[in-house]
């Protein structure tokens, strides 16, 4: 099968129009502040990325991830949609005790980092950031998007692996989180599936974020599996993940 896959690729680049070796990865960094009704102070922070030398994986990765928008468009609709529909009888004017105005603030960071691509994959991470005037804490997730390449579609948890039963997971967290006393009776969900899976040299992570199984207290939950007990459960895309992972 791997000298099967070996044959072929070489045709499947020539046919997609791109090598891998001439790849490069190009961020877009940009932090700005907008006020809104004199006194709502809202910051946005984006880092996103993309790929050079290679318009097909570009345009992927422009339509899968930024909604068929270029950087510019796709913060505006970003922003557009924390926003939302404000106002300003939301927001009475307060002044401090020192004369000035008290001014309203909420935060939002959201970042695309290209972790990873081989001939066949592409593994972007996400993570956000953001914080509501009025609120107690502020708010954060990560998820990773692990493209393929040749079926140009994001693949769900299921097509590459499949479900672990919850006391194997168990008993990995536990092991993990020992300090913190964790127990099944922690979770507040189901522990299958994660929130999202990233596959790296030494295993693959299951991440869970917050709120998703346990208190905020808990932070997110993250576990990494190695291959030698993870490798049963994988699907055979998932096998093609972790064999191709170190081809650039």
């Amino acid at each position: 099968m791997k000298l099967y896959r070996n044959i072929l690729l070489p045709m499947i680049l020539l046919f997609l129009g791109y090598s891998c070796f001439s790849l490069e990865i190009y961020n877009f960094d940009e932090a700005y502040e907008k006020i809104y009704f004199e006194n709502y102070r809202v910051e946005f922070e984006f880092h996103l990325s993309n790929i050079k030398y290679s318009n097909k994986i570009e345009t992927l990765i422009t339509k899968l991830i930024y909604n068929d928008k270029n950087f510019e468009e796709y913060m505006a609709y970003k922003e557009n949609e924390f926003i939302g529909d404000i106002n300003e009888q939301d927001f009475p004017t307060i002044i401090n005790d020192d004369g000035t105005k008290y001014y309203y603030h909420s935060n939002y960071i959201e970042t695309y980092e290209i972790t990873n691509i081989n001939s066949y994959f592409l593994t972007i991470k996400y993570t956000d950031y953001y914080y509501i005037t009025g609120s107690a804490h502020g708010y954060f997730q990560t998820k990773y998007c692990i493209i393929d390449l040749l079926e140009g579609k994001i693949l769900n948890i299921n097509d590459l692996i499949n479900v672990i039963p919850e006391s194997e997971l168990l008993k990995l967290i536990e092991q993990k989180y020992k300090d913190f006393n964790i127990n099944y009776d922690s979770f507040s969900n189901n522990l299958w599936p994660p929130d999202t899976i990233n596959f790296e040299i030494n295993g693959i992570i299951l991440f869970w974020n917050i709120y998703s199984i346990a208190p905020y207290s808990f932070g997110p939950i993250e576990i990494n599996i190695p291959y030698g007990i993870i490798n049963s459960y994988l699907t055979q895309k998932g096998e093609l993940l972790r064999e191709t992972y170190l081809i650039k």
